[in-house]
């Protein structure tokens, strides 16, 4: 630890600003990478811009220990290793004034052992302990002039231009910012600044006993004199700085920061802007005004306009009106602070003031207020230092974010993001800066498969494998199992594709495919078998991922269903394909989702073909490779293309040959003139039976596959149709109609009849083109899986909509499809295999279903969105 810290310092000086520095200090307790939230990211990203002054510290029990994501370097993550280390060597520092004799328990180690168990099982509650922090952790704040508490639900602007614009770090010895409500006169838990002295400032909270004597406090609970209440730092800190008669300390309360608590903010309108400056190293927030007027649009400024010598040189919030006497409420049923304990709610109330004073408590122990005006931003935009985001983050999932990730792919850095209620999403600017570096999922100019050994070479991305319902009253899913292809221990790499520094990320084609395993199973080897036809029917020209999950019910059982896998995999898999097996011993099915999400980041190449249900008895034919390829080629210079492969089955009176293998597009052909082809989504009811609630079949389906049907033939038969207009006029409507239908399948989620994307009753097989119809949008970002919906028939069009409502070309694959033969589909329909029970439409939907449509509606609602802002744009 002494090592790590000092070199965490070491680097840390090299930012060091001349005069001031601040600390932020955040402890995080979490039982595992489950624990780190989905905006995490956001949070780390838009804390880069504000290296110049401030170094941010995430002091955790080990819930990091496996973040593998590049960090901005004034962003440092503290193990600790356990929440018994965080309390026992830090967190009890806050009794160091309490003699033996005093102690009010047993002993210290009761003390450790209860409140490390009570943070295990509410780990919010370390936000009681944010006036201590630079007490606490007073060896990190050797060097800084300044330390300051926050939360990771917070996006950052440009701090150092909005403290430094005032002198705040020279003139005041408190600094806290809130969003308007200067009625409440209290030291805000999203940022509040002190400045570093250890022997006056950081001991203010002594005076709050909850704190300085939690020995006692314990022991009147344990006594049962007592609950363990909330108590609220807000409280009891802010009455002990701005009302116990410190003269010498100068505090101000300023209102400069942005918030998701009202619903008419033109947050929820228009969103916030988080834009990063060319070399990434600053960063500012803006959103559009409310009432604009004919002032200048947010959809319209440049990309880069807060890098003009007017913002950079001006301040941008300045005192502007007479300074007079602030008057606190003397009501004592005053109720200004709903949230705290009664005994402090009327404490801190003020009279008189608006959403534009700035409230200063003086050294002498006057309250003050003064007006401000915010200058130097283009009319009809408003900026702020962060964004609280307090309320949007109880629904944010990894999948929301996603696109925040793709920042260094941009050449020269910088960049801009819209966040809005359901997620982050490219704004316009986005679109008009830089260039992508790499257009593949994984983005390497070349791979080295020595990475393998550190996974280096491989995303950081978590994927959520089983997730829950949160705790009432939320309604949103919890992740309770994340897994990363760096987690070493988690994941097993038994074929490294050495082949892939031959790729070409361009014209080759990835296959991705994922498979689901019980090692209970009789089948194992066989769905096996149908993974590997896959791969051969793809050749061993192009490259593959596949990703596969195996369960068992005990220890034993799974380690040798893994031996007989690795085995078989170890013989057969082609140095191009990239293969991992996750193993576990429980009963739960995990998402498949997010194995395609983990298997399409992988992908080393632009176009990918995803989709294919291997549990199913799927095979991709022998000249699907070749097709697909040949259309990556003649779309190089085109982008955001989409190409559905249909799906067949041959039914069971047909024995072609009694092992698993892949057809040609001349057996089709020939089993289709034998009356012995259904689609894929028909089976079911012939070798298996009908589902009690089967609903009709697609009608978009159909389409896509009359289409495919009739221009394979006209492929097969050599015909030339390109100087045909009417040909391509008819062409071009029935293609139109298949986008719009996919389009209308949005608003028909909710629908009390449950057609549309729900009740697909197969999962669409798809060559998708990373680069979006819309600038330098890479697919994989913007639109993934939805990691949290798991089923068969669950929403399984709904990717499908959302590319075609950000303006994809959805078209067919002529010649390439998959096909599924009574021999390949004997392997995945087993009753102990729950995904492939075919009636279910989402697993746990009698708990989840609410909870699936919210995540949907939300998945809707930030595509929508995204569709309107870049038709605005163009």
């Amino acid at each position: 630890f002494i090592a790590v810290f000092s070199a965490l310092f070491g680097r840390r000086n090299n930012n060091v600003a001349e005069k001031h520095r601040i600390a932020v200090l955040i402890p995080f307790v979490g039982k595992g990478p489950e624990s780190i939230p989905s905006y995490f990211p956001l949070f780390s990203t838009s804390a880069s811009g504000s290296a110049r002054l401030v170094d941010f510290f995430i002091i955790h029990n080990g819930a990091f220990e496996h973040y593998y994501y590049d960090l901005p370097s004034n962003v440092f993550l503290i193990n600790l290793e356990s929440t018994e280390a965080m309390v026992k060597h830090y967190l009890l520092r806050i009794l160091d004034g309490v003699g033996p004799d005093e102690f009010a328990l047993e002993s210290r180690d009761l003390l450790v052992e209860i409140l490390t168990k009570y943070l295990d099982h509410h780990p919010y509650l370390l936000v009681e302990f944010k006036p201590a922090l630079g007490h606490i952790f007073s060896e990190f704040l050797d060097g800084y002039s300044h330390w300051a508490y926050s939360d990771l639900d917070i996006v950052f602007g440009d701090i150092p231009r909005w403290m430094d614009d005032n002198d705040e770090l020279i003139n005041y010895d408190i600094v806290t910012y809130g969003f308007g409500d200067s009625d409440r006169a209290y030291l805000r838990g999203q940022w509040t600044v002190h400045r570093n002295d250890a022997i006056v400032i950081n001991q203010l909270w002594r005076s709050c006993t909850y704190l300085s004597r939690l020995d006692d406090r314990f022991a009147k609970v344990l006594r049962g004199e007592e609950k363990l209440n909330f108590e609220s730092a807000e409280a009891c800190y802010s009455v002990q700085v701005l009302l116990k008669n410190h003269e010498k300390i100068r505090t101000k309360i300023a209102v400069k920061a942005f918030t998701d608590v009202h619903k008419y903010d033109s947050a929820y309108t228009h969103g916030v802007y988080l834009a990063m400056g060319h070399k990434g190293n600053y960063s500012i927030l803006y959103k559009q005004k409310k009432d604009q007027g004919g002032n200048q649009d947010v959809t319209t400024l440049d990309p880069y306009w807060f890098e003009n010598s007017n913002y950079q040189k001006q301040p941008i919030q300045v005192d502007s009106g007479p300074i007079t006497q602030a008057r606190w409420r003397k009501d004592p049923s005053a109720n200004c602070m709903y949230w705290v304990r009664e005994i402090y709610r009327s404490k801190l109330c003020i009279e008189g003031v608006t959403s534009q004073h700035t409230i200063v408590m003086t050294r002498n122990q006057k309250l003050t207020k003064q007006t401000h005006e915010v200058q130097n931003i283009p009319q009809g935009i408003d900026s702020a230092p962060f964004f609280h985001f307090q309320e949007w983050k109880r629904a944010y999932r990894h999948s929301q974010i996603a696109v925040i990730d793709g920042n260094s792919r941009y050449q020269g850095g910088g960049g801009t993001w819209i966040l809005i209620e359901e997620g982050v999403i490219p704004s316009p600017t986005k679109l008009t800066g830089g260039h992508i570096t790499s257009i593949s999922p994984l983005g390497l100019e070349s791979w080295n498969t020595w990475h393998i050994s550190d996974r280096s070479s491989l995303p950081p991305h978590p994927y959520c494998l089983i997730s829950g319902k949160q705790p009432s009253p939320l309604l949103g899913a919890e992740c309770r199992w994340v897994v990363s292809w760096r987690m070493t221990a988690a994941v097993q790499i038994i074929s490294s594709a050495p082949g892939w520094n031959s790729v070409d990320e361009t014209e080759d084609v990835t296959l991705i495919l994922t498979l689901q395993l019980n090692s209970s199973q009789t089948t194992v080897e066989s769905l096996i078998r149908v993974a590997l036809t896959n791969i051969k029917a793809w050749g061993r020209r192009q490259p593959c991922v596949l990703v596969i999950f195996l369960r068992g019910d005990n220890d034993d059982e799974t380690k040798e269903a893994a031996i007989i896998i690795v085995d078989l995999l170890h013989e057969e898999v082609h140095e191009k394909c990239l293969v991992a097996l996750i193993t576990r011993t429980t009963k739960d099915v995990v998402s498949r989702r997010a194995l395609l999400n983990m298997a399409m980041d992988a992908a080393p190449t632009r176009w990918m073909v995803i989709g294919v249900e291997l549990e199913r008895g799927l095979v991709l034919s022998k000249e699907a490779s070749f097709f697909c390829r040949r259309r990556a080629q003649i779309h190089e210079n085109s982008r955001g293309q989409v190409l559905i492969l249909p799906q067949f089955a041959i039914t069971k009176h047909v024995h072609y040959k009694n092992h698993v293998s892949s057809l040609t597009l001349s057996d089709l052909l020939r089993f289709q003139a034998e009356s012995s082809v259904v689609t894929q989504d028909s089976i079911d009811e012939v070798e298996i039976g009908n589902c009690e609630d089967a609903s009709e079949k697609s009608a978009i389906l159909e389409s896509v596959n009359s289409l495919w049907w009739g221009l394979t033939r006209d492929e097969l038969d050599g015909l030339d149709m390109t100087e045909d207009n009417e040909y391509l006029a008819r062409l071009a409507r029935i293609t139109e109609k298949i986008e719009v239908s996919f389009m209308d399948q949005m608003s028909s989620i909710n629908d009390e009849d449950e057609r549309g994307t729900l009740v697909f009753n197969e999962f669409p097989i798809l060559m998708v083109d990373n680069i979006g119809p819309q600038g330098n949008i890479l697919t994989h970002l913007l639109v993934r899986e939805v990691e949290e919906l798991i089923g068969k028939k669950c929403y399984n069009g709904l990717r499908l909509s959302q590319l075609a409502t950000l303006g994809y070309s959805i078209y067919v694959l002529p010649g390439a499809f998959a096909a599924s033969s009574h021999t390949s589909r004997l392997a995945g329909y087993k009753e102990d295999n729950d995904e492939g029970r075919r009636c279910e439409r989402c697993i746990n939907q009698e708990v989840m279903m609410d909870i699936f449509k919210k995540i949907v509606e939300d998945e809707i609602n930030r595509v929508s969105k995204a569709a309107v802002v870049f038709l605005e744009a163009l």
